[in-house]
């Protein structure tokens, strides 16, 4: 098998909006004004304007305004950003014919013939680039290439790749660069192995073709052919040989019609739902799917997106959905009113689907595994994606700030590349709590902490103001009952600590960054407990796992993959 690229094989244009979230705000943002879209008060996408000000992707909201106080704060809104991007498909359609959508800003589909009727590709380019910024006042960027993986990668420099050249090319770029616009199910795959090429000395595309296909492929398995397919131009389309045939197609008719995204929620889960059960029960796999909506006039609307998967009910709703609001952006311009602009049927295609190579596990993880996945996100598509969340540990002092909830199934970065929000673990983190328990309270329960003090009395034990306990602690008092913990004394064996967190000393009405101490008390015949102090009260903070043996020099960041928050009653 061979690295290079097929002399016959198509060629291909690819439209790329830079910073689409905030140029699809162009009606909103004046040119050359500093603007910044920040989520969950981290700073996402910047404009140019915005960067010569010092403001960065990753930096918090409090700092970006602290280094241009003119600048100009969106949230995100993929409503917004998928009917300002069919404004500029709709241009695309006019020069190119079955236009493919990766997702709102980026965009790509065959290229020889319409650079043969508009005179040569840079002649093609030049136009296209032109007709989007007079009708949508939108900048973008063209790229060609052979393959797909060149032109996607191709449009984000705006270059035009000759054909003798996309070897070339590609070997020039990082592999985190190439295995970007992956399909989820392929890029998870792969992902997990960058670490260990990098570590061989494998940075990018060259060296890893350097290797040779059977090196590659016997050493990494399924996720060194994805990379070998994906070097040699064929790894993000399927191929003719694997392809079962025909389209494995789902519909559903809203009765009543829908006029509105919102009306037509459930109708696109249950199409999602039954595309999936399909593929699933085929033992098919497909990352391009076609969605044909029909209004009730009779007019239909037709997109196709690729680079997906067509298993997961949730990508699946999410196109189907960003193509709902496009339309209705589109709509709203016709000379159609009421119910001719409602929707009445919609129609998914998975294209070019694949027999999935890999079998569940000997005992059906895999089977449970799609089950939860699947319940997970029909709580999405009703409720949000922020419906279900899952912990990501970061760095930080104390349990509850080393927590940080990300939406089900979504990537999150680390703050090590300072293109994500979550804080970064590396450095030392004086004072912080070593051993983290299992369990948090929302609402933690207060307790009293007594034994015998200092002074040779009964009564009360705290952390005094030099960082020391004023006593020897014998007995825990769990004042009020909660579902993961009863009221009632308990015997103190062993105390292990003081973890000392100064906190937001000089804002002391914020109890949730105040000056805390943190104690880890030991129970007999029951799981320690985490407790915190804040001025002279005691709260119940966690609970560790029955039979974990503490150590207190290596934090067990390991068990908080599997953390329960507990609700209070």
């Amino acid at each position: 098998m061979s690295g290079g690229i097929s002399v016959d094989s198509p060629r291909y244009v690819a439209l790329w909006v830079p910073n689409w979230e905030l140029s699809s705000l162009v009606v909103e943002v004046p040119p050359g004004a500093p603007a910044a879209v920040v989520d969950r008060f981290r700073v996402q996408v910047v404009t140019p304007a915005a960067q010569d000000c010092g403001v960065k992707v990753g930096m918090s909201q409090v700092m970006a305004q602290y280094c241009c106080p003119e600048l100009l704060v969106f949230p995100p809104d993929p409503g917004r950003e998928t009917v300002a991007f069919e404004a500029i498909l709709q241009v695309v359609d006019d020069f190119i014919p079955e236009v493919i959508v990766v997702r709102p800003g980026l965009a790509f589909a065959p290229v020889r013939g319409p650079a043969k009727w508009a005179g040569g590709e840079v002649e093609l380019a030049g136009e296209l680039i032109e007709q989007v910024v007079l009708q949508t006042s939108a900048e973008c960027q063209v790229g060609i290439a052979d393959t797909l993986t060149g032109v996607l990668l191709a449009c984000r420099r705006g270059l035009i790749i000759p054909s003798e050249g996309t070897r070339a090319f590609l070997d020039s770029h990082v592999l985190e660069e190439v295995v970007e616009d992956l399909p989820p199910r392929s890029k998870a795959s792969v992902v997990k192995e960058l670490p260990i090429l990098k570590a061989l000395g494998v940075r990018d595309v060259g060296d890893l073709r350097d290797l040779g296909a059977s090196a590659v492929i016997t050493r990494f398995g399924a996720s060194g052919q994805i990379l070998w397919d994906l070097i040699c131009g064929t790894g993000m389309m399927p191929q003719a040989s694997s392809r079962t045939g025909g389209e494995v197609v789902a519909e559903v008719e809203l009765d009543p019609p829908a006029l509105t995204v919102e009306q037509s929620v459930v109708a696109v889960r249950r199409v999602a739902n039954s595309l999936s059960d399909a593929l699933v029960h085929q033992g098919l796999y497909s990352s391009t799917i076609r969605v044909t909506v029909e209004k009730v006039g009779g007019g239909i609307y037709e997109r196709t997106w690729t680079l997906l998967d067509a298993m997961s009910p949730s990508q699946v709703g999410k196109r189907i959905t960003w193509q709902l609001r496009g339309m209705s952006g589109r709509l709203t311009s016709s000379p159609d009113s009421g119910e001719e602009q409602a929707v009445q049927w919609i129609r998914v295609a998975a294209l070019h689907p694949v027999s999935v190579p890999e079998s569940d596990p000997l005992w059906g993880g895999g089977q449970t595994r799609r089950k939860a996945t699947r319940a997970v996100e029909e709580v999405q598509s009703l409720l949000g994606e922020d419906a279900a969340v899952t912990p990501t540990i970061q760095g930080g002092f104390d349990p509850r700030s080393r927590t940080f909830f990300t939406s089900w199934g979504s990537e999150q970065s680390s703050g090590d590349d300072n293109k994500g929000v979550v804080t970064s673990r590396k450095g030392d983190w004086d004072g912080a709590v070593s051993a983290l328990p299992i369990v948090l309270f929302v609402k933690p329960p207060t307790a009293l902490l007594m034994g015998q003090r200092s002074d040779g009395t009964l009564g009360r034990i705290w952390v005094n103001r030099r960082g020391l306990l004023n006593g020897n602690p014998t007995t825990l008092i769990v004042s009020c009952d909660h579902p993961e913990l009863e009221a009632g004394d308990y015997p103190v064996s062993a105390v292990r600590g003081l973890w000392m967190v100064r906190g937001r000393w000089w804002k002391p009405e914020s109890e949730e960054h105040s000056p805390r101490c943190y104690l880890r008390v030991s129970r007999r015949e029951c799981p320690d407990l985490l407790l915190v102090q804040r001025g002279s009260q005691w709260w119940v903070e966690g609970i560790y796992p029955m039979n974990e043996i503490a150590q207190l020099n290596s934090p067990t960041e390991e068990k908080w993959q599997n953390c329960i928050f507990a609700t209070g009653q």
